[in-house]
């Protein structure tokens, strides 16, 4: 827990004259679920939303992104789920900060489905 209690301190970046918040939201088998809250220089704020795919034509808006890592001087996040103990299947996607939408847009998404013979790389689901 004083694991958890630490990443959660150093959640908060400074962002385009703003900053972003990561709130710890559930820990699961070696992951943790985040949702992301974007507060501008007048404190309003959003909840970020990832453009996920649960096969390779379903797509869903994901709140509580799992996995989630951000670059602040990439301005990218990158959510990595394992779908199993062994890692043979998941997903990984790849945002990038969208100034003016104030948006993580989608650059790209990988999905191996854990019923499905596994692939190496993993296939590109997006673009």
């Amino acid at each position: 827990m004083k694991q958890n209690a630490a990443k959660f301190a150093k959640a908060i970046h400074n962002f385009f004259n703003g900053f972003l918040t990561f709130i710890l939201c559930n820990t699961y088998a070696y992951q943790e679920s985040f949702a992301v809250i974007y507060t501008d220089e007048l404190l309003d704020h959003k909840l970020l939303s990832f453009t996920a795919y649960m096969t390779p034509t379903e797509t869903f808006e994901d709140k509580t992104p799992i996995g989630l890592e951000y670059d602040p001087q990439a301005q990218t996040f990158l959510s990595y789920v394992k779908g199993n103990g062994s890692v043979d299947c998941g997903s990984i996607g790849e945002y990038k900060w969208n100034k003016a939408s104030k948006e993580a847009d989608l650059v790209e998404y990988q999905l191996q489905e854990c019923d499905k013979p596994t692939q190496s790389p993993w296939p590109i689901v997006f673009p």
